[in-house]
């Protein structure tokens, strides 16, 4: 175990640097220490609780989306090679809405 006295300042500072780096203080310090630079940051902090919910929620409704349009496609496939008509167009449509919304919530993110 290795104690280090640091100013409000400098605490603030490792303690910032150290979420940027996605690393706890102990970690960090380690990383710096033993390689003799700063482990790198990354230019976004990481999530909070909130927004991790937020994210995996996203992601679960990104999954669905992508299964839905896959058995989309999977029927318009198997209707073309059939000589059917194919999947319904409102079906077709809401997945379309679907994507271009999730696209646009990304791009809002991003």
């Amino acid at each position: 175990m290795v104690t280090v006295r640091v100013t409000a300042a400098e605490h603030a500072a490792l303690m910032e640097r150290a979420a940027r780096a996605r690393l706890s203080a102990s970690r960090y310090l380690v990383a710096a220490g033993l390689s003799g630079k700063a482990p790198r940051l990354r230019e976004t902090p990481p999530p909070s609780p909130e927004e991790q919910v937020r994210w995996e929620q996203f992601l679960w409704g990104l999954h669905k989306l992508g299964t839905n349009v896959n058995q989309l496609a999977r029927e318009a496939n198997r209707a073309r090679l059939l000589g059917w008509g194919g999947p319904p167009s409102p079906e077709i449509d809401r997945a379309a809405r679907d994507v271009r919304l999730l696209l646009r919530l990304i791009r809002e993110r991003l």
